[in-house]
């Protein structure tokens, strides 16, 4: 079967189009076997199809990926308990995952690991951008007060 065009999907998830369990169950599988787990986790989780949520987010701990499995969380919140948080993150941050380890641990609120965690990637571009703009000064604040200057 062919997997639904995004409007279509939309429209199945959303209601515009009356949809069954079956149906549900039906398009995640096939999302599955496409490898597009996120849109699967969306039909699972309208299905209530809480085994295979379940399965999926073991596969996301093991992955270290702490997108997938705190969408899982977002739809089923008794399957995705703190610990299994942690050990996705920590999974992640072997993995070299750093930006899902952080993920991980800005979800339980370990300031510290964050901290840590983008300190050691702290030469990556949006890092480095997101400390700049805490502390943003214009490169050309002079030319601006001169030019403001000039103007009265």
């Amino acid at each position: 079967m062919a997997l639904p065009d995004s409007i279509a999907k939309r429209d199945i998830l959303h209601g515009a189009k009356a949809a069954d369990s079956a149906t549900y169950l039906t398009h995640a599988k096939n999302y599955i076997a496409a490898e597009q787990f996120s849109d699967a986790i969306d039909f699972y989780g309208k299905a209530e199809a809480v085994d295979e949520l379940r399965s999926l987010s073991k596969k996301f701990i093991e992955e270290g990926d702490t997108f997938l499995l705190l969408k899982v969380l977002h739809h089923q919140p008794h399957l995705v308990e703190d610990h299994d948080i942690e050990r996705c993150g920590e999974n992640a941050e072997k993995a070299g995952k750093i930006r899902y380890a952080i993920m991980a641990y800005q979800k339980l609120e370990n300031e510290d690991k964050v901290e840590a965690l983008k300190d050691s990637i702290s030469e990556d571009g949006d890092i480095v951008a997101e400390r700049e703009a805490e502390t943003f000064v214009a490169a050309n604040l002079e030319e601006i007060s001169d030019e403001e200057e000039d103007e009265d």
